[in-house]
């Protein structure tokens, strides 16, 4: 953690050398994406990265009192809130890292379950699984939505199995076997995945043309 301060601390550093109203620049917009400056956007990036390992590896107290010793109030807020969003995957797989503990063939299983009766093929009473993991409804359902979330990005984007393997250790903090299995699965399913996709982009653009032929007709 003491390294990722440090980190942080020099960018924010050689940034002020830069340009030294780049705090007043952030804090008066609402959305971070509302910047155009590209070197600010490259560095505020590098800020949020940083934030996202402290958060992982520390209760969120301990890292937002680091955090206040370095970045002024309202940038820290924004930063901090971005940060926690972009880790709303990892905070649902928190039951799946925890079951690892206990038993790695238990979320290898689970993992397994999701894949095939939620992202692969949808069965109506899948949730009701979840309690032989000791895993509750809303917990699966999170998990499952997560999986389903990253295992799309990875099919549109044509991932190769090695890219997978590198952002399913960041975006999940699972274990190599478990994430040896998720690459296993989407490559064993690959076309099958492909059409899916395909199908869900139809099934938008066709909702989406509706949409534009009822208003239309108003």
């Amino acid at each position: 953690m003491e390294k990722l301060m440090k980190d942080l601390d020099e960018i924010v550093r050689k940034y002020n050398q830069q340009e030294a109203e780049w705090q007043e620049k952030i804090e008066a917009v609402d959305n971070l994406s509302e910047i155009s400056d590209s070197e600010l956007r490259k560095l505020l990036n590098e800020v949020v990265r940083i934030i996202r390992q402290l958060l992982k590896e520390a209760p969120f107290e301990e890292a937002e009192k680091k955090l206040k010793k370095v970045l002024p109030k309202k940038l820290e807020e924004k930063v901090v809130k971005l940060a926690h969003q972009s880790l709303k995957g990892y905070y649902a797989l928190a039951p799946v890292r925890a079951l690892e503990k206990e038993r790695l063939e238990g979320a290898v299983s689970l993992i397994t379950l999701i894949f095939n009766k939620y992202i692969l093929r949808y069965e109506k009473d899948f949730f009701l699984f979840g309690s032989e993991y000791n895993i509750e409804e809303s917990q699966l359902k999170k998990i499952a939505e997560s999986m389903d979330s990253l295992v799309s990005f990875y099919v549109q984007s044509h991932y190769s199995r090695r890219m997978i393997i590198g952002d399913l250790k960041d975006e999940t903090g699972l274990m190599d076997a478990t994430i040896e299995s998720v690459a296993d699965l989407i490559e064993e399913n690959y076309q099958k995945l492909q059409f899916n996709e395909i199908l869900d982009q139809l099934r938008y653009l066709d909702s989406r043309v509706s949409e534009l032929e009822s208003y239309e007709t108003k």
